[in-house]
């Protein structure tokens, strides 16, 4: 019976959020068959999986825009079917417009702007209902919070035992499942059936928020062990601070971002709790003092990041710090102020406004910090007299070594992120290799993480091509190494013959009853194959261009690429791998 209620309170709610939002409904379907389309396209097929990508992104769009307009006319008293069709005929509109003008390139850029938009709709859908009367507005967001909480972990229960009945059946009936079924049933469960449920529980009035009670589990969770925790964090950067002026040092850059999560996670707890102020003096006592709390680790967080913007210049992540850190001093200073009078609803609409102006305009993070790094960059054009007296470029091969890494890093970061021939003398199909011939020293690169703005390359051979000859070979094992993970494939060949990768080295083994016959460094096996196919290549290259062959007084071998992918590193030159799969003939002298 139990089972029964259920199945009938979910389709009761599918149905009650396929009435209410059909149009919100619509664009999660389409969302979710885009992403299930693009799960069985064949990643070679790359401009095909880049169109369904961008639309898919398009379409998720469309659903916080559809929920604002609903949302909108819901709670007009006097509305008419042909203002809110128009309205979401202008949803559609956008959504085109989104696909071929703001999803035209996915990079950085668009990327971060598409994430900041997303963020904004979402926060304008929770603003819309509470635009003339904010009482309440607490508790209604906590409700909502609370429900997709609940949501959200009700699916993840239902997938892993749709999972688990999947995997059964494959393993014991021998079915030969296709392992993408199990993310097509992820897509449906979280794009399709958790929205629905979601939105099922989203108030329809004022009304119906009379009868709201905080959530048990929601309670425990801020009471006894959130709050507890962000006190003792506090207390953590407190020392930190007490470290610093004990040993006169200036606070590290990577504390920016922890001040930054910490004051966000703060903010949304202090929020959270409004509700359980009246009853609770715990909570009474962390919202009033808080806010005044946050005030050093901020300050160490300005302090760490203004030395960094100082010596760097601006960038986008230190731009998106510098204006969460700015709306968080503003939140908390509004609590300080006004503190059981505070209007949340203008907090989360100015956080809503930041995300949309962070992206958009003169303003934004786009532009400020280009013209941060084009200044920088003329600056040290100038200083170390890299300009002639026409404004052009000129060779100057007694630069500074950190000059010529800043200059570098700058030049990289346009080339990376943005037009580099917008920078002073860069000229037109200028690519970082060229920068001895123009400024008369080579590059240099110093990321911090050795991947960071190295360039990866995946490249895959093709099955159709014709058959290659393997006279010649008594042996052949199939060798997989994914060194991202730690791991090393080894097989058994025959007559104890076998091969394996060395994890440590990086290098291709065989052996013989554990005595070592051959071994070559994969850096040797691949750089051939690379300067003969290169590492710009979509589709998979001939079988016969992705074989390495070599032998030694003891082994002669063959190895054919299945596939392989790694990065250039540019400091050298040389390609570091990550993963491979390789189809091994050898035959013993």
């Amino acid at each position: 019976m139990k089972l029964k209620k259920l199945l009938m309170d979910l389709v009761y709610r599918f149905s009650v959020s396929f009435k209410r939002f059909p149009v919100p409904m619509f664009f999660a379907v389409a969302t979710v068959v885009l992403l299930m389309i693009l799960n069985h396209v064949d990643y070679h097929q790359t401009e095909l999986m880049e169109d369904l990508g961008r639309m898919a992104m398009a379409t998720a769009l469309g659903l916080p825009m559809s929920l604002i307009v609903k949302i909108f006319w819901e709670g007009k008293g006097n509305r008419q079917f042909i203002h809110e069709a128009l309205s979401y005929i202008g949803v559609v509109v956008l959504v085109v417009l989104a696909y071929f003008f703001l999803l035209d390139e996915m990079d950085m850029v668009q990327g971060t702007r598409y994430t900041a938009y997303m963020l904004a709709l979402f926060l304008v859908f929770l603003l819309i209902p509470y635009r003339k009367q904010q009482e309440g507005f607490e508790s209604y967001v906590v409700k909502l919070f609370t429900s997709f909480f609940i949501t959200y972990l009700y699916s993840v229960i239902l997938f892993g035992g749709l999972a688990a009945i999947l995997g059964a059946i494959d393993v014991l009936f021998e079915v030969d499942l296709d392992h993408k079924l199990y993310f097509d049933m992820f897509l449906i469960v979280a794009g399709v059936v958790a929205p629905a449920v979601f939105l099922a529980e989203v108030p329809v009035s004022h009304e119906d928020m009379n009868t709201f009670e905080y959530s048990k589990v929601l309670k425990v969770l801020m009471l006894y062990i959130v709050m507890p925790l962000i006190v003792a964090y506090t207390t953590i950067l407190y020392a930190y601070l007490i470290r610093l002026l004990l040993i006169r040092e200036w606070p590290r850059y990577m504390v920016s971002n922890l001040v930054v999560w910490y004051g966000i996670v703060t903010a949304i707890v202090i929020f959270l709790i409004v509700p359980l102020r009246e009853d609770h003096a715990w909570a009474r006592t962390f919202s009033r003092f808080m806010p005044f709390a946050v005030a050093v680790p901020f300050a160490i967080m300005f302090t760490a990041m203004g030395i960094r913007i100082n010596a760097y210049g601006l960038t986008e992540p230190r731009y998106f710090v510098v204006v969460t850190a700015l709306w968080l001093v503003v939140a908390m200073v509004h609590y300080v102020v006004f503190h059981k009078k505070a209007n949340h609803w203008l907090v989360v609409a100015l956080l809503a406004a930041v995300a949309l102006l962070s992206v958009t305009g003169p303003w934004s993070a786009y532009s400020l910090s280009k013209w941060s790094q084009s200044g920088r960059y003329d600056r040290l054009l100038v200083q170390h007299q890299l300009l002639d007296e026409s404004g052009q470029i000129q060779q100057n091969t007694q630069v500074p070594e950190e000059a010529q890494e800043d200059i570098s890093s700058i030049i990289n970061y346009y080339e990376r992120y943005h037009d580099v021939e917008d920078l002073t003398g860069i000229p037109e199909d200028f690519i970082m290799q060229d920068m001895e011939q123009l400024f008369g020293f080579e590059p240099i690169y110093d990321y911090g993480v050795p991947w960071e703005g190295n360039e990866y390359f995946y490249l895959s051979s093709r099955e159709d091509t014709k058959a290659i000859s393997i006279e010649g070979y008594q042996y052949y094992t199939f060798v997989p190494g994914y060194f991202g993970r730690q791991f090393q494939g080894e097989e058994e060949v025959l007559q104890g013959y076998s091969a394996r990768f060395n994890h440590e080295r990086r290098e291709l083994e065989i052996l013989y009853n554990d005595e070592l016959l051959y071994k070559k460094t994969l850096r040797e096996m691949v750089t051939p194959i690379i300067e003969r196919v290169g590492i710009n290549h979509p589709e998979p290259v001939n079988r016969e261009e992705m074989t390495y062959f070599d032998e030694n007084s003891e082994i002669k071998m063959m190895a054919v690429f299945r596939h392989m992918n790694g990065y250039m590193n540019k400091n050298n030159d040389e390609p570091e791998i990550e993963g491979l799969e390789i189809d091994l003939y050898f035959t013993v002298k």
